[in-house]
């Protein structure tokens, strides 16, 4: 009887065992099909958001080991100008993160195009190319005067010497009164604003909300400038005013009625000093006649209240009302049946009877050179050269503000086109490299993009390089 119930009792575990184990099974399997389900769906939206044909080309586009004329300087070329620039002791040079206005560093190099006679000597009639060449714009403040001087260094990458570059009309390099705005002089700003935070803390807090300095999340920045030309000043000395804004998101769009305008002329930063202070539509001459009215309550005061609700705020890009779709669809998406129909190997571009060379200048942006059709030449230049901006206001900044982009370094500044917005989900991004107020080159990533344009297709964008967004 005993024996039986043991017998009866084994069974039972057995069979809830065996049950157990079906149910584990199955409970495995359904989840490896769910795993392997979801890698298909992620795999397949990454393969959708970045194809084969819009990849970015870190390694698609290598640098030629021997670059055609027209070619940007490549990775070695750039090396080896620094090389040169370090060890000519001619030039004195100074690393841009230590230089102060009384030394020579680097404003930037790119490459120096040849002669057009030359150029075309080699591509038509296959005479040997001449030699590659930098053109490098060095701020010379460690000289007497001081200078602003450009240099053709080559031939690259092995580079044997250097010619100084004047222009024709002045026979001269240009003085140091009309250098091109730097890191190393903004340093010497923000050492001034530093004063100016201190002896006005209690204007700033009162009337803006914040300050420069030790502001925690309340803060005003003056990045945005505008120089003062002898001709508007009516004075021979370096003047720039900057403007000061709230330190939100898109901060040019929150402008407060504060500006300070800085006399950095000459070399010596000892020698720089606050020329005029406006606020709220008014002129001071030093921080202490500002403090003092302020205190009597003999001017007019203004208030910017800080943004408080980034949510809200006009100049956020927060999304604001009701989300759509409702549904996390993944939109429509262009496609090439059979990938590109064009080519890019070392700078040039083909597409179908054309074929152009392609380069991004660093001061004066796109370029294009030797555009052929069915292999005739019918344009050997088609560049980009400046841009002008004309700005009027009442402001004393904005009354004389005429600015020429190509001071700014346009190619410099142009970056961050961004896939699907920009340029089309299917076209090819370029990335371009930069020797600019550094010793070291930089890279904008995906500074141009190259698409077989559909009609249908928009193309346009707006990219402000001081505050970094699109």
């Amino acid at each position: 009887m005993v024996s039986d119930r043991s017998t009866t009792s084994c069974r039972r575990w057995r069979c809830c065992a065996l049950f157990l184990l079906s149910v584990l099974i199955a409970l495995v399997a359904t989840l490896t099909v769910l795993i392997i389900h979801y890698d298909i769906i992620l795999s397949t939206r990454k393969d959708d958001k970045i194809s084969p044909h819009a990849s970015l080309i870190d390694n698609m586009l290598e640098e030629p080991k021997i670059p055609s004329v027209f070619h940007d300087l490549t990775h070695d070329e750039t090396k080896a100008i620094v090389q040169y620039l370090l060890t000519t002791r001619e030039f004195n040079l100074q690393d841009n993160t230590i230089a102060k206005p009384n030394d020579s560093f680097l404003y930037f190099a790119e490459l120096y195009l040849p002669n057009k006679s030359a150029a075309l000597d080699h591509l038509d009639i296959g005479h040997k190319a001449p030699p590659r060449e930098a053109k490098v714009v060095l701020l010379r403040g460690d000289k007497s005067p001081p200078v602003v001087e450009e240099y053709a260094v080559g031939p690259l990458p092995q580079i044997i010497g250097h010619r100084l570059l004047v222009s024709k009309h002045y026979g001269k390099s240009a003085p140091y009164l009309y250098r091109p705005m730097t890191d190393v002089e903004y340093k010497e700003v923000q050492r001034l604003l530093r004063k100016i935070d201190k002896d006005l803390k209690l204007v700033l807090q009162e009337s803006y909300d914040s300050s420069f300095f030790d502001c925690e999340n309340k803060c005003l920045v003056m990045k945005y400038y505008t120089s003062v030309t002898p001709v508007s000043s009516g004075t021979n000395r370096r003047l720039i005013w900057f403007l000061a804004h709230h330190d939100v998101e898109y901060f040019m769009l929150n402008p407060v009625d504060f500006a300070v305008l800085f006399n950095t002329d000459g070399n010596d930063a000892s020698e720089y000093s606050i020329d005029r202070i406006w606020y709220a539509g008014q002129d001071f001459a030093t921080t202490d006649h500002l403090l003092f009215l302020y205190k009597t309550e003999s001017i007019t005061k203004s208030f910017f209240p800080f943004p408080e609700d980034e949510t809200e705020h006009f100049s956020y890009s927060t999304l604001r009302g009701t989300q759509f779709p409702f549904k996390n669809y993944r939109s429509p998406k262009e496609i090439l049946p059979d990938g590109q129909r064009f080519t890019v190997k070392d700078g040039r571009v083909t597409y179908m009877n054309w074929a152009f060379h392609f380069r991004m200048s660093s001061q004066n942006g796109p370029q294009l050179f030797d555009i052929r059709h069915n292999s005739n030449r019918i344009i050997y230049e088609l560049s980009l050269q400046e841009i002008a901006v004309f700005h009027s206001g009442y402001q004393p900044w904005v009354r004389f503000s005429n600015i020429l982009q190509s001071s700014r370094l346009i190619g410099v500044h142009s970056k961050s086109l961004i896939q699907g917005v920009d340029c089309p989900n299917y076209a090819l991004f370029l990335h371009y490299h930069h020797l600019h107020q550094n010793l070291n080159r930089s890279t904008n990533k995906n500074s141009v993009c190259i698409f077989e344009r559909l009609e249908w297709i928009s193309t346009k964008t707006a990219f402000h390089f001081l505050q970094g967004r699109s």
